[in-house]
Protein backbone atom coordinates (compact mmCIF):
# COMPACT_ATOMS: atom_id res chain seq x y z
CA UNK A 1 0.00 0.00 0.00
CA UNK A 2 1.31 3.42 -0.94
CA UNK A 3 1.34 6.35 1.45
CA UNK A 4 0.62 9.91 0.38
CA UNK A 5 4.28 10.76 0.97
CA UNK A 6 5.34 8.01 -1.45
CA UNK A 7 2.93 9.29 -4.09
CA UNK A 8 4.23 12.85 -3.64
CA UNK A 9 7.85 11.71 -3.89
CA UNK A 10 7.12 9.76 -7.07
CA UNK A 11 5.30 12.71 -8.61
CA UNK A 12 8.15 15.09 -7.82
CA UNK A 13 10.78 12.72 -9.20
CA UNK A 14 9.18 12.59 -12.64
CA UNK A 15 7.96 16.12 -13.21
CA UNK A 16 5.47 16.38 -16.06
CA UNK A 17 3.52 19.24 -17.59
CA UNK A 18 -0.17 19.65 -16.85
CA UNK A 19 -2.25 21.91 -19.06
CA UNK A 20 -5.51 23.27 -17.70
CA UNK A 21 -7.80 24.67 -20.42
CA UNK A 22 -10.47 25.56 -17.83
CA UNK A 23 -8.84 28.76 -16.52
CA UNK A 24 -12.32 30.29 -16.08
CA UNK A 25 -13.01 27.73 -13.31
CA UNK A 26 -11.80 28.90 -9.89
CA UNK A 27 -11.17 25.31 -8.81
CA UNK A 28 -8.75 24.83 -11.71
CA UNK A 29 -6.89 28.05 -10.86
CA UNK A 30 -6.58 26.90 -7.24
CA UNK A 31 -5.48 23.42 -8.29
CA UNK A 32 -2.90 24.86 -10.68
CA UNK A 33 -1.46 27.02 -7.90
CA UNK A 34 -1.34 24.11 -5.44
CA UNK A 35 0.27 21.68 -7.89
CA UNK A 36 2.90 24.21 -8.96
CA UNK A 37 3.60 25.17 -5.34
CA UNK A 38 4.13 21.52 -4.34
CA UNK A 39 6.37 20.96 -7.38
CA UNK A 40 4.38 17.98 -8.62
CA UNK A 41 4.26 19.26 -12.20
CA UNK A 42 4.89 22.19 -14.48
CA UNK A 43 1.50 23.85 -14.89
CA UNK A 44 0.05 25.82 -17.80
CA UNK A 45 -3.28 27.67 -17.65
CA UNK A 46 -4.85 28.37 -21.03
CA UNK A 47 -6.88 31.54 -21.30
CA UNK A 48 -6.87 35.30 -21.24
CA UNK A 49 -3.95 36.39 -19.02
CA UNK A 50 -5.86 39.45 -17.78
CA UNK A 51 -8.81 37.29 -16.71
CA UNK A 52 -6.49 34.79 -15.02
CA UNK A 53 -4.79 37.63 -13.14
CA UNK A 54 -8.18 38.92 -11.99
CA UNK A 55 -9.09 35.46 -10.70
CA UNK A 56 -5.67 35.09 -9.05
CA UNK A 57 -6.22 38.27 -7.08
CA UNK A 58 -9.79 37.34 -6.13
CA UNK A 59 -8.71 33.88 -4.97
CA UNK A 60 -5.48 35.14 -3.36
CA UNK A 61 -3.34 32.38 -4.87
CA UNK A 62 0.27 32.41 -6.04
CA UNK A 63 0.60 31.76 -9.76
CA UNK A 64 4.25 32.80 -10.12
CA UNK A 65 5.19 29.19 -10.96
CA UNK A 66 2.29 28.77 -13.39
CA UNK A 67 2.64 29.65 -17.06
CA UNK A 68 -0.34 31.33 -18.74
CA UNK A 69 -1.01 31.16 -22.47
Amino acid sequence: MFSIDQVKATAKSSVKTLIFPESYDDRMVQAAAAIAHEGWAEVVLLGNPDFIETRRKALDVDLRRVKTI
